[in-house]
Order: C-alpha cells, then sequence, then structure tokens
C-alpha cells in the first residue's frame, strides 16, 4: 500500500473526525512524521530483525464496521471479572461492566468537560509521536478511553480488557488506545487480551499507557491469542513514581507478524518493577518482544525474564534495554532471556542489553539458546512416557516458570488453558498435561 492511499484515508477520515483544531492539528503532524519516514526498515537499528513488508504491501482500510451481537463476546467473558470490550479497534462503552470505583471516560468525553486535560495527556504522552507505527496510531486515532482508579482505592475484580475481531468486510486497522491512571495508594490488575473470531486479514496497532501513582500496585497480563493471518504491533508504557510496584507479564502466541514494545520508566525512589514475558512461535510466525527499562532515580529494583518456544520455520526476536542514569545509585536489576528451540529450521535473534552510568549498582543480563535435555527426555521416556508427551512435559516446565508469576490465580488458570491448547496443537499431541503449579 503506497503513501498515496494512506494520504487519501487519512483525509478523508479528518473530514468525518469531530475532534477539536488542537487535535486535528497533532493527527496531522503525526501523519506527516509516518509520511516522510515511511514504515520501518530492517536498515532501522531497532527493525533489524524484523521485516513487516508484508504489513506495508497490504491494502488496509481505517474504516472500523462493528459487526457484533453479545453472543459473540460472551465466548471471552468471564463472570468474575470487570469487563472492557474493544471490537474491531472500536470501544463498545454500553457494553463495559466495571466497578463502580472505577471512573471511565472517553477522549470525546473529557474534551467535551476539561479540553486541558486531554491536552495535558498529549504533552505527557511518550508514546504518540514516538516512532512511525505509533504516529499511524495518532494519525487514525478515533477515540481514547481513560480510566482513572482513585486514591485510595483497591479494585478486587481484575479488569478484563478485550480486544476482539470479528468479520470484517474490509481488511482494517484497528487503532485502539487506553490510558490507565492509578493513583496514591490504589491497587489493580489488569488482563488485557488480543482475540479474533474470524480468519480475515487485519491489522492490530494499538497503545495503552499506565500512569502508577506513589505507593500504587498494578499487574498487567497481555496476553496475543490472534488469527494466524492477522498483523500486531502494540506500544505499552508504564510510568511510576516512588513506592510505586508493578508486575507486567505479556504472552505472545498468535498472528502471522507480532512486534510487541513494552516500556517502563522507574521515575521516582524505592520503586520495584518486574517485565516478564513468554512468547511461542510456530509455522512460519515472526514474533518480536522489544523492552526497555529506565532507572532515573536511586534505590530501586527492576526484574526482568523473557522465554521463548519455537517450532517449525518461525522466528522470533528479543532486545531488551536497561538504562541506568548517573542519578539512579543503588540500582538492582537483573535481565534474563531463555529460549527452547525445538525445531533446527527455527531462528532466534537475542540482543539483552545494559547501559549503565551510576557506578553503585548490582545489574545482570544474559541469554541462552538450547534444546531439551536430552537427559530428561531419556528419563521419561523409559518409565513409559511416549516421545511427543515427554517433549511436551518438558515444554510445559519451561513455560510454567513465567505463568506461576501472575499473582490472580484466576487469570493464571485461563492462560495456563490457552497456552496447553496452543502446545497440543505444535506438537500435536491431545494429551499433553495441564500445568499445575506448586503454589
Amino acid at each position: 500500500m503506497n503513501l498515496e492511499n494512506y494520504k487519501l484515508l487519512f483525509e478523508t477520515s479528518q473530514k468525518k473526525s469531530n475532534f477539536p483544531n488542537w487535535l486535528k492539528e497533532k493527527q496531522n503532524f503525526a501523519f506527516e512524521v509516518f509520511s516522510k519516514n515511511g514504515f520501518p526498515k530492517i536498515t532501522d537499528e531497532e527493525w533489524r530483525y524484523t521485516n513487516i513488508t508484508p504489513i506495508e504491501k497490504t491494502e488496509f482500510s481505517f474504516y472500523n464496521e462493528t459487526i457484533l451481537f453479545e453472543n459473540i463476546l460472551n465466548n471471552y467473558k468471564n463472570s468474575n471479572w470487570d469487563f472492557i470490550p474493544i471490537v474491531n479497534g472500536l470501544i463498545q462503552k454500553d457494553l463495559i461492566r466495571i466497578s463502580s470505583e472505577v471512573i471511565i471516560e472517553t477522549l470525546s468525553e473529557k474534551i467535551a468537560k476539561n479540553d486541558a486535560f486531554a491536552k495535558s495527556y498529549f504533552e505527557k504522552s511518550q508514546l504518540s509521536f514516538k516512532d512511525s507505527i505509533s504516529n499511524l496510531n495518532t494519525a487514525f486515532l478515533n477515540e481514547i478511553l481513560f480510566i482513572k482508579i482513585p486514591k485510595n482505592t483497591s479494585i478486587e475484580k481484575p479488569i478484563h480488557i478485550l480486544n476482539l475481531q470479528t468479520e470484517n468486510k474490509s481488511i482494517n486497522v484497528n487503532s485502539s488506545r487506553i490510558v490507565f491512571l492509578v493513583e496514591e495508594n490504589s491497587s489493580v490488575t489488569l488482563i488485557e487480551e488480543f482475540v479474533s473470531d474470524s480468519k480475515n486479514i487485519y491489522w492490530n496497532n494499538s497503545m495503552m499507557e499506565i500512569f502508577i501513582s506513589k505507593e500504587a500496585k498494578v499487574e498487567h497480563v497481555k496476553l496475543q491469542n490472534e488469527s494466524e493471518n492477522s498483523f500486531h504491533t502494540s506500544n505499552t508504557a508504564f510510568y511510576q513514581d516512588e513506592l510505586s510496584y508493578l508486575n507486567s507479564i505479556a504472552f505472545s502466541i498468535g498472528g502471522k507478524i507480532s512486534r510487541i514494545e513494552s516500556k517502563v520508566f522507574l521515575n521516582g525512589t524505592k520503586i520495584n518493577s518486574n517485565l516478564n514475558g513468554l512468547y511461542i512461535s510456530a509455522k512460519n510466525q515472526l514474533i518480536d518482544n522489544h523492552t526497555f527499562i529506565e532507572h532515573k532515580k536511586e534505590n530501586c529494583e527492576s526484574h526482568e525474564l523473557f522465554k521463548g518456544i519455537l517450532f517449525d520455520k518461525s522466528r522470533s526476536v528479543f532486545n531488551g534495554k536497561i538504562y541506568v542514569h548517573s542519578e539512579a545509585q543503588k540500582t538492582d536489576s537483573k535481565q534474563s532471556n531463555k529460549n527452547l528451540m525445538l525445531s533446527d529450521e527455527a531462528t532466534i535473534d537475542t540482543k539483552p542489553q545494559l547501559e549503565i552510568f551510576a557506578d553503585d549498582v548490582k545489574c545482570t543480563h544474559g541469554g541462552t539458546v538450547g534444546g531439551l535435555d536430552k537427559l530428561s527426555l531419556f528419563y521419561l521416556e523409559s518409565r513409559g512416557v511416549s516421545a511427543d508427551v515427554a517433549k511436551g512435559i518438558l515444554t510445559i516446565g519451561f513455560a510454567s516458570e513465567v505463568t506461576e508469576l501472575i499473582v490472580d490465580k484466576n487469570i493464571r488458570k485461563h492462560i495456563d488453558a490457552v497456552l496447553i491448547n496452543r502446545f497440543r496443537e505444535c506438537i500435536g499431541n491431545s494429551q499433553l498435561p495441564e500445568i499445575i503449579h506448586s503454589n
């Protein structure tokens, strides 16, 4: 798809838009940057292992239609969780089911009530105009959902944000965006899930920003489990203030090409930040995880564990950078990337990085690539376990080190079930056991 077509689509979307002029100007700026730079190329250092030419060449439409009835959503609802549905990139505000303490407003409502607040968000955002993909999201933005957890509030139920793709006549791009404001001394658990009720080609280009105030606690679980014909690019940023806590875990198993970016900005002191993930690629999939953790102040901890499991002729990428400023003395930071190769034809590019400008720190990083332990396989097979099941048991054990990091037991159970189904597909054996956690 050439840039002229994007230009025509952008002009059409601007004519239909009811946003105020100041926001349209920001969208125009974002589109100009995208037009100037085009799609990322493998000549760009941050994209050297990820070729998104198939996305660039696809004739997309930014006209999204909602062919939605509640019976489709019922397949994905969990009665124990609060629920926010986004269908074909469109926020379904009338179908949101949320705890009474949670405050939800759209960008349009924010603008109508408090234009200055909406403007200040775009000034604070470190994603809106960062790169070509983020600029494209901003340019074709149709709405933002603002979610606030008020001060001194503990939300008991997890909030389930379901991004659902249904049958669509056009090959569409979903440019969704959510902003979470977790105020001082509050806590919340989020599960962000991307699924598809369609085998159509489409592109999810989503953004989420989570502002975690002083002494606030957030658990964030993301599951990307989309159609094998889909494309997925997402950008998530966490902004942590002093004494805050974050536990974020991203699971990537779907899509034809997926690029998941996660950024954590530790803006205060005595912060505890955990950024973890698991990716499973098969057939001809490409899954790319890029992470960035920035330590700005002293006495903070960050822990990062990403694990990959690769089948067939698939490719995966892990690029993780931890940046420690000179003011961030007594930083304790650990980063690890471990990859399990279950095919001689699979490829992994792993690049853990540390950039440290402080001298009183404890920082480690490393990466491993290997196959299943032959002795462990022999042990299982010698006790009557078939080769496929033995392979599955060891693979499940490798994955469970990440899933056991999920604190909420119901979310962990949900993720475990999805992963087991994925392993049964990839290994070709329906007799694989469930995941059992010691805790």
